[in-house]
Parts: C-alpha cells; structure tokens; sequence
C-alpha cells in the first residue's frame, strides 16, 4: 500500500504534482471537494492556470429518457458552437445506461461510439433475446433458431442441429415448420424430445405474440428458457451486468408500451430494427464518445456529462456496505469530473425505469459533496414528482428509521415480497396510496429499492 511507505521509509522525500494541465478552476475545485472526503489518500490541493472556467452544472431530471434527451439537446448546442463530436463525452458507471443515450442521439442523427465495449443491440445477451423474440413472431427466421436452440445449453449438440438445418434445406421449409410438421427426425431420441420441448415453448409464445405485452413475452421467455437461471447461477460480475442489460431491454419495452397505442411483439421488434439499421452511420466520422468511467481513464474531452449520479447506480449499491468500495467509488466520480477540460455536467434522475419496474431514486452522495461554490444547479423535475426531500436519504439512513406505513394498498410493513429479477425482499415502508405509492423493499440480493407500486412488478410471498 503506497500509503503505508513513508512509515516503511521514513526518510523519503514525497513530492506532490499538484498543477493539472486539463481541467480549469471551477471543474478541479469541484472534483477536489468531492475526493477530500476520502481518508485512505494522501492530500494534495491541485490548482491550474487554465482559468476559473464554467461551473460544474448539476441537473435534477424526472427520469432517464428525459435526462437522455436533456443531454443530446446539450450536445446539440456545443456541437452549433463548432465543438467537435469526438471532444464530448457520455460517462456511466454500469454499461447497460449506453442503451438510451444511444436511442436518443440515433434519432437525431448524431454519430456516436461506445468506447471500449460494444453498442447495446450488439451485445451477446440482447441479440440473444431479440433472436427469442423474432422467432416467435416469424417461424421462417432460421437464423434465430439457430442462436437461440441451445442458448441456454439444452443438451441438443451442434451434429442434431445440423441434421435438422439440412432436412428442413432439403424439404424447402423453414426449421420451425419442420419440427411442427411432427415427421420423424434422423437423430436421437433424447434430442428429439428436447426439440420438441423448443418447439412447443417457441409455439405457446407464438399464439400470444399479437395479444400479450412485449415485456410479459420478455419476462416469460427469461424464466421458461432458463436464461435468468442461466446468469444467476454464474453469479459473476459479468453475468451481473448482462442482467442489467437484459433489464435495460425490458425497459425499452416498457417504454415502447407506453408510447404507442398497439404495443405488440411484432410493432417492438420492428422499432428495434429501425433503431440499429447500422447501414445509416458511417463509422468513420467524428463521434460523441459513449463509455463507462472505467474505460475513459487517461482520457479528456471538451465537455463530459456524468449520467446516473444515483444512490445504487454511482455509487454502486455492493459499495454501500464497504467503506474501500466506497472510496473507491468515490475516485472513480472524481475521475469522471476531471475528464473535462472546459464544460462539465453532472445528472441525476428522481425516478428510473430498471428490470421493467419503475424505481424511485436517490440522489449520489457525491453529488451532495460537490461543493455549492462551484456548481450551479438546475431542478427540472416537476415539483409534483414522486420524490420529495425527505425521500432522498443518507447513506444508511434505511436502518436507522423504522418507518410506518401510510395509506391503503395491497403491500404493508413486513410483508414477504418478490420481483422477477430482484428476488425475495421484505417491505419495510410504504408511502402514498393507490399506483403511485412507493413501496420500499430490502431484497436479499440487491439491497434496498424504492418502487412505484403501478410498476413494481411485486408479487406476495
């Protein structure tokens, strides 16, 4: 530990590089007062000759497509005062936030690139689930079958695959009309049960894909194929965060319902094609940059904007627990702000669609550790929002109040309760009536969330 060698050396001589050569004054003094909370540092006061500068500008938004939108229309302007796509920078702390950004600036024709990973519609696990979706509204879709036959694994090796891909190339037919034709198949009869199992689960999805919801086909497609199992049980941080892409996509859908006044299967997957016709953008031109705060380390840009500065999302909610996690959070948000040389902005949203359930968010701690003289400030949530000043609690704050519920509905202190993708938790408050009451939930896996009860997606133990 580099903090322990001056006592291992006591007679070295340390020398501090305090002059930053990137950022100007008000970006610096902001990021300063937010690191100097850290104890395990040595301390250093940076300075610049670059100048004062704007200040970090701090916006509250209601939500995440209006805090996307917020930020493309700021993108919008800097790129009208000839600054260039590739000096300006999205920052997110988990890779699943891209997927809105890359929404939002799609459809204003602004080229873009995820730095360092991959674009939301071409990860492996979103490809995965459209490739689900897509064959149940178009059995002709072999392309899809292919994908998805053994994904999760099934036990139907690639040699049974092939065999049915060359029958049904024989007979001029698609896979699926082949497996429904009930005809007896060259191959053994535990891969033929186990084909007839796809067929009838693709089949049950395809009776209901012109009636039933996008996000109900998501949520049962996840369960019965044995996906979510799948990544659960890897458990690693990998796996974590292609859950949370999957939840992004589950937000997508949920968005697309309630958008539009005939939200089929087949009108979402058509929306999504539109989205990623990547034959529209060149890959050569300038682009805003998209990346997590990892991947822009040693990086700088003219403007950064730090997305989701949230409780649970920056700092992560496995970090709250962890007084080095937590510091070490705390740099990574230190490092965000120091990307920006000239403009940087910081936001933060009262509410966020996650895993297909409405979440009620609080504010990042950091955010409050900026120091007022060096932000300015901009509430654009309306002041009828969900949230209020009293729900945006301390670190902590959960345990050290045992709070009463107020109000009817269905959910109470206590109760025993499970959602599709944060498992079984326990409500511990409840505030507000009807759909628009927060119910506040510590689930055993992910700690605690405030939901809004019209979409908490909640289910009685």
């Amino acid at each position: 530990n580099i903090l322990e060698f001056p006592k291992i050396f006591p007679d070295c001589k340390i020398i501090k590089l305090e002059k930053n050569y990137r950022s100007t004054g008000h970006i610096l003094s902001a990021a300063s007062g937010v690191i100097a909370n850290n104890r395990m540092r040595h301390p250093k006061k940076l300075f610049t000759d670059a100048g004062s500068g704007e200040k970090v500008s701090v916006v509250r938004l209601p939500d995440e497509r209006t805090e996307a939108r917020y930020v493309v229309d700021r993108i919008e302007s800097l790129l009208a005062q000839d600054i260039l796509p590739g000096d300006i920078a999205i920052l997110y702390r988990i890779n699943a936030l891209s997927r809105i950004f890359e929404e939002e600036l799609r459809r204003r024709n602004i080229p873009y690139v995820v730095v360092g990973g991959t674009g939301f519609y071409e990860r492996q696990e979103i490809k995965d689930i459209l490739a689900y979706l897509r064959l149940i509204v178009n059995f002709d879709d072999d392309i899809s079958f292919r994908r998805i036959v053994n994904r999760p694994r099934r036990g139907i090796g690639i040699t049974t695959v092939e065999k049915i891909v060359e029958l049904a190339s024989q007979a001029e037919t698609s896979i699926m009309e082949l497996l429904g034709a009930k005809i007896p198949l060259p191959v053994h009869k535990r891969a033929r049960t186990k084909l007839e199992n796809f067929y009838n689960m693709i089949s049950e999805f395809h009776a209901d894909a012109d009636s039933a919801k996008p996000t109900v086909i998501i949520q049962e497609i996840l369960e019965r194929s044995g996906y979510l199992r799948m990544l659960e049980e890897d458990g690693s941080m990998d796996a974590q965060t292609r859950l949370e892409n999957i939840g992004q996509l589950l937000d997508a859908a949920l968005e697309f319902e309630s958008e539009n006044p005939e939200p089929t299967l087949r009108n979402f997957i058509a929306s999504i094609t539109l989205m990623t016709d990547v034959d529209r953008w060149s890959h050569s031109s300038d682009t805003v940059n998209l990346m997590t705060v990892h991947a822009a380390k040693g990086l700088e840009f003219d403007a950064v904007f730090i997305a989701g500065a949230e409780l649970g999302i920056f700092p992560l909610t496995r970090a709250l627990q962890d007084d080095s996690e937590f510091e070490e959070e705390r740099r990574l948000f230190y490092v965000a702000l120091t990307r920006a040389k000239r403009y940087a902005t910081v936001c933060y949203v009262v509410h966020r669609s996650r895993f297909g359930s409405v979440e009620v968010m609080g504010t990042s701690p950091f955010v409050k550790e900026l120091p007022k003289s060096e932000i300015s400030f901009q509430n654009l949530a309306p002041e009828s929002s969900i949230l209020t000043e009293d729900d945006v609690f301390e670190l902590g704050a959960y345990r050290k109040k045992k709070r009463r519920t107020t109000g009817e509905t269905e959910f109470s202190h206590g109760m025993r309760v499970h959602h599709p993708f944060f498992g079984a938790g326990t409500v511990i408050n409840v505030r507000g009536t009807g759909e628009r009451a927060v119910i506040t939930v510590e689930f055993s896996k992910v700690g605690v969330k405030k939901l809004m009860a019209g979409f908490a997606k909640l289910k009685k133990m």
